[in-house]
């Protein structure tokens, strides 16, 4: 989404952005980082959505919190921290995620 949203024209906006577990810098593995490159401009995408929400968990082992704190910073965000949460996956037990529906 981050890359999407950073692709975008000048004059195109989005209302809402919402992220779980997401990061705009490498994380270390192969594949997730072959996706985001070297990064995202998050000055560039903050101007093309009106509101960034961020769901991530305080103990997520693949996506560190300071990911989620960065995008918190960069992108004014509305950052919602789910206690032992581990990765937010269906792997993890989270088929639904009524935070995320309440969120949209």
């Amino acid at each position: 989404i981050l890359k999407y949203l950073e692709s975008l024209p000048e004059n195109q906006k989005i209302g809402k952005a919402i992220f779980v577990s997401g990061f705009a810098t490498p994380i270390g593995f192969a594949e997730p980082d072959k996706f985001i490159g070297a990064g995202v401009d998050l000055e560039k995408v903050k101007g093309k959505c009106g509101k960034f929400i961020v769901f991530h968990s305080d103990n997520d082992p693949y996506v560190p919190m300071d990911k989620a704190h960065e995008l918190e910073k960069a992108l004014d965000a509305e950052l919602n921290i789910i206690s032992k949460g581990g990765h937010l996956n269906a792997g993890n037990g989270h088929l639904e995620f009524p935070e995320v529906f309440e969120s949209i």
